[in-house]
C-alpha cells in the first residue's frame, strides 16, 4: 500500500501556488528550496515520461 503525502514546502509561507507557475518567494530557507527543487525535478521527469507514453 502506498501513502501519498504532500511535500512540506506546500505549507511554507514562501510557497506560491499560482496555476502553472509554482515558485518560492525570495528568502526561502535552504531546506524549503531543496525540497521544492527536488519535487519539481521529479515532477518534470514524470511529465516527460507521461508525454512519451501518450505519443506511443
Amino acid at each position: 500500500m502506498t501513502t501519498n503525502t504532500a511535500p512540506k514546502f506546500i505549507t511554507s509561507p514562501y510557497f506560491v501556488s499560482e496555476v502553472g507557475n509554482w515558485h518560492l518567494k525570495p528568502g526561502a530557507p535552504k531546506e524549503v528550496v531543496e525540497e521544492f527543487e527536488s519535487f519539481m525535478e521529479a515532477h518534470k521527469k514524470w511529465e516527460q515520461q507521461f508525454d512519451c507514453e501518450r505519443k506511443e
